[in-house]
């Protein structure tokens, strides 16, 4: 946001969103490898890993703040959560309303994310090899619906592309949770729910962030780290009440995945309303 204009954020941040998709496309299938020495080495790996990106971020990435620095302190760090949350677009509070959003957005991923072994190892008897080549395609499908997004947000309205994409989610996890109920799912079909699922996810989610973030002239930082904090706070919490009610089933992850689409289909009815108001 430093660098680009409103109606550019979008896109640019899908890029960047872009890169991060890479990770679960082979992090799987190293951690996998990994813990064939031992599970001591994926945190021996994880620590050089570590310093490595904090060189290269210290050498490579330059300042994109032109204003004067400023020191960072706690009181300040809350100040700038509350003027962020606090912002008014013609008097609503609409940046509240796409943080809301974006963590009923991450509670749906990360629903699948904290279940995924479950449902692929336990359920359907997949080995660790198995499972990382399910999570390859996971990625693909992710970065596949980032480029769509990101091809219509150069010429569609955030919103639009959030209806149709939320609401072909909200089908889809309904249309699953029923034939899960009544007469069980088989491993082509999960496979097939949560590919589509990830190509939804894939779109939604820089959607949301772009134009969180656009809303924004001051406090960007403060604004990007409160989306990402809700998002993954309030998506590790919902993924964790998801396996807690899972009981051995696919039924009650499904329903908890659906149950956050539908809120966030209304949530995003409101922003529309207000949108238009506008």
């Amino acid at each position: 946001r430093d660098v680009f204009p409103a109606e550019q954020v979008g896109r640019k941040l899908a890029n960047v969103v872009l890169v991060m998709l890479i990770a679960p496309m082979f992090a799987p299938t190293l951690g996998a490898i990994l813990g064939k020495a031992g599970w001591r080495y994926i945190f021996v790996f994880l620590a050089v890993y570590s310093l490595i990106m904090l060189l290269l971020a210290l050498r490579l990435v330059p300042e994109t703040h032109s204003g004067a620095p400023r020191q960072v302190n706690l009181p300040g760090l809350f100040k700038g959560y509350g003027q962020a949350i606090n912002l008014h677009t013609n008097g609503r509070r609409l940046a509240l309303r796409f943080a809301l959003l974006s963590a009923l957005g991450g509670a749906i991923f990360m629903s699948y994310l904290v279940n995924a072994a479950f449902i692929f190892m336990n359920l359907f008897g997949l080995s660790e090899f198995e499972f990382a080549a399910v999570f390859f395609i996971n990625g693909f499908m992710l970065m596949l619906g980032n480029r769509i997004a990101a091809r219509f947000m150069a010429s569609t309205a955030a919103t639009k592309i959030l209806q149709l994409a939320i609401g072909v989610q909200l089908s889809l996890l309904f249309t699953l949770v029923i034939i899960s109920s009544l007469v069980g799912l088989s491993f082509r079909g999960v496979l097939a729910g949560v590919m589509t699922l990830m190509l939804i996810s894939g779109a939604v989610s820089p959607t949301i962030s772009g134009a969180f973030i656009s809303l924004y002239e001051h406090n960007i930082g403060s604004a990007s780290s409160l989306n990402a904090t809700l998002m993954f706070l309030f998506g590790g919490m919902i993924g964790a009440l998801a396996s807690k009610l899972s009981g051995g089933s696919l039924t009650p992850v499904l329903a908890v995945m659906l149950t956050c689409s539908a809120l966030a289909f209304l949530v995003l009815q409101s922003i529309r309303a207000h949108s238009r108001q506008a």
